[in-house]
């Protein structure tokens, strides 16, 4: 009987099963931002979990690409 180590599990939700490497900084980032790239390294995630992050990512990419100040709603709000 073989043991599962925390490493074959999903980094988020611990689900084990098929892993996806996901990059901690992603790859578009390196279009606006050149000196992050080869950093972050990545982390295993679920496909599910997978899809949530970069999901979650969809605004920031969209910001970045049309030149959006990201600080100017809370600088609004305050």
């Amino acid at each position: 009987m073989s043991e599962e180590k925390p490493e074959d599990r999903c980094f988020l939700c611990g689900e084990a099963g098929e892993l996806q490497e996901h990059h901690l900084v992603p790859k578009f980032m390196t279009k606006f931002y050149p000196d992050l790239k080869g950093r972050g390294g990545t982390m295993d995630l679920c496909p599910t979990c997978h899809d949530k992050v970069h999901y979650l990512l969809k605004p920031i990419r969209l910001a970045l690409k049309h030149e959006v100040d990201l600080n100017a709603q809370e600088e609004n709000d305050s």
